[in-house]
């Protein structure tokens, strides 16, 4: 694939299997971005396995579902997890938990559960971030339910044990929805987040004091139906994003923008996939959500679930002049069914050493095992 890859690190992605057909490829509605180089995809070898599962959560929690787990590890190896606790796999969150361990994984710390802002209210959509100093930030939505406005919590630790000010950004009259964070070198807080009712939007904030205050709400996105946006900041200071935009939560596109002055203006948004379309839904919950990394000399890396083969498999592109244009989306998942990926995750190893190694794990479902094994593998030269 294209250049911009020697002396990266690796390059983590995690996937998500499930037996559900493949949607068919819809129109093209907009114009596709340049293209770099088309490549073969290399087959993924076999890769060390993992050790034996060790279970996080403490359990009796009342909740039968712990789900969208959310996971950080500092400078010092100390690992942090965060979930939400359901009645069901798919239904809406209850409350967040969270756990911690100093010995790689090994043993966890006894669970607890983050405090709310709003009393009655319920907590979902976790995410962790962890700055370059060590101190974890812990973000999640309230909302009373889902047709009254919500908003976004944020609390900070730097062990696990102590905690900060919980504070709460209110998103009246709109109801917060999946939201992510990131920071910068500095430490300062990012958020993306889905502004909902009457439109779906891409709303994007950033706080320069923990939490405390925020600049005022901006809109990412040039088109309504946005889903799932993803912040990342580059090591110039670049805010990224990226999310599917969709007019019917059926078919759509993975679309990329910028800013270059921290957040307060962005430019027009740029079609990351090459196929116009090709980031199909073919049911609830299935949702071609993407990931994005960026690498310290700049490359940026998205992911996400495609259907522009007549597939749906999971693809990597990448950018390397900031996401004005974008590679040929190279396939991850070496299945040759009809066997739908989705919901992938991303991130740069910072231990890899050159040539770059794209690391996947998949999840496949089974008859043997209806929750999915987990499946590793490797590719070698990153794309």
């Amino acid at each position: 694939m294209g250049g911009g890859r020697s002396g990266l690190a690796a390059i983590l992605v995690v996937l998500v299997l499930a037996a559900t057909p493949a949607a068919a490829l819809a129109g093209a509605v907009s114009t596709p971005p340049s293209l770099l180089q088309e490549g073969t995809i290399p087959s993924p070898t076999a890769f060390v396995p993992f050790s034996p599962n060790v279970r996080v959560n403490s359990g009796a929690t009342g909740f039968d579902y712990q789900v969208e787990p959310t996971m950080v590890v500092n400078s010092t190896g100390h690992v942090f997890v965060g979930w939400k606790e359901a009645i069901t796999a798919s239904g809406g969150g209850q409350r967040v938990a969270f756990s911690h361990s100093g010995d790689g994984g090994a043993t966890w710390a006894l669970n607890v559960v983050m405090p709310l802002s709003n009393p009655g209210w319920l907590q979902s959509d976790p995410w962790l971030t962890v700055t370059t100093s060590d101190r974890v930030y812990f973000t999640r939505i309230e909302y009373l339910n889902t047709f009254s406005p919500g908003g976004i919590a944020v609390t900070n630790t730097t062990d696990g044990v102590m905690w900060g000010t919980t504070w709460f950004y209110d998103d009246a009259p709109r109801f917060a929805d999946k939201e992510s964070a990131a920071h910068d070198a500095a430490g300062n807080l990012y958020w993306v987040w889905n502004s909902d009712f009457p439109t779906y939007d891409l709303a994007f904030s950033r706080s320069n004091d923990g939490g405390r205050t925020w600049t005022p709400k901006v809109y990412v996105n040039d088109q309504p139906n946005t889903l799932g946006g993803i912040v990342q900041v580059a090591a110039n200071g670049t805010v990224l994003a990226t999310w599917w935009e969709t007019p019917d939560f059926r078919t759509g596109d993975i679309l990329f923008d910028r800013s270059f002055d921290g957040g307060l203006t962005w430019g027009q948004d740029i079609r990351v996939n090459t196929f116009a379309n090709s980031a199909m839904s073919p049911s609830r919950w299935i949702l071609p959500i993407p990931a994005m990394a960026v690498a310290p000399n700049g490359t940026i890396y998205v992911t996400w679930a495609d259907s522009g083969d007549g597939d749906r498999n999971i693809v990597v592109s990448h950018s390397v002049d900031g996401g004005t244009t974008w590679s040929w989306p190279v396939r991850v998942n070496d299945d040759t069914g009809p066997t739908t990926q989705y919901m992938p995750d991303l991130a740069i190893d910072p231990w890899g050493a050159p040539p770059p190694t794209l690391v996947l794990q998949r999840r496949i479902k089974a008859a043997f095992d209806p929750l999915g094994v987990m499946v590793p593998g490797r590719l070698p030269g990153g794309l």
